[in-house]
């Protein structure tokens, strides 16, 4: 089983800054002194909520932690669950703040569990995907931003061979399956910058899934996977997060 859990966070001081999309960046040398490896800490994916206001106010925040790794998973959850016991201060970026609580059940704290993952009759042949933050595809040594389900799909793919779900291969697609996914509809999809260099996506997609109901069932299982990894490059630091609607 793979899961996410909600930090809820009091500021310590206010009206600093925090640049977009440093929390991974600036929480890697404290994973590493609460003894995660470096492939450890590459399997941990933080998202950018806390960073909406890029002044910290006077009220508190929210940060979503996930892994792609059990393991790693209930070794986070137990690292923050001492920072909340002990009340002591948890630095991003030039600004502390201390955990107030730990949420393992709400929208961002989930559970993805492959023995109870079922085929169910809802799994419908129209899947809506909110893209959260914008996404940029690596493909080789090219950046691609396309919300093409193939090269999406791929990716996701990619990523839940190196998880702990056990039996992962079960979940891949029959090569042939992708000539039978299409883009249905976009709404309120644009193009947003990630950096001086790269664009993404941002918004809302629909594919129909003109496919075998096995096939959908497994499409279905990648897009719940991919809201624990992430989906492009840069996942773990809060790019390319999305959710099925």
């Amino acid at each position: 089983m793979i899961c996410s859990f909600t930090l809820y966070l009091k500021p310590l001081e206010i009206g600093k800054k925090i640049r977009r999309y440093i929390n991974y960046d600036t929480l890697s040398p404290f994973f590493k002194e609460n003894g995660f490896s470096k492939e450890e800490i590459k399997k941990i994916v933080i998202t950018n909520f806390l960073t909406k206001d890029r002044i910290i106010e006077d009220k508190n925040y929210s940060l979503k932690i996930s892994s792609i790794d059990e393991n790693v998973i209930i070794k986070l959850f137990r690292v923050f669950f001492l920072k909340k016991l002990e009340r002591s201060i948890l630095k991003i970026g030039d600004s502390n703040f201390i955990v107030l609580n730990i949420y393992t059940s709400n929208r961002y704290s989930k559970q993805l569990d492959e023995s109870n993952f079922s085929y169910r009759e809802e799994y419908n042949n129209i899947l809506s995907l909110k893209i959260v933050t914008p996404f940029v595809l690596k493909v080789g040594e090219r950046f691609i931003p396309t919300l093409e389900p193939k090269y999406i799909i791929k990716n996701i793919e990619k990523k839940l061979a190196k998880s702990s779900i056990k039996e992962w291969k079960k979940y891949i697609l029959k090569r042939e399956t992708f000539n039978n996914i299409k883009i249905y509809n976009i709404e309120n999809t644009n193009s947003v910058k990630i950096n001086s260099e790269l664009e993404g996506y941002g918004g809302e997609v629909q594919y129909i899934l003109n496919c075998e109901k096995e096939e959908i069932y497994k499409i279905y299982f990648l897009f719940e996977f991919a809201f624990f990894s992430g989906i492009g490059y840069m996942s773990e630091k809060g790019y390319g997060q999305v959710e099925i609607i």
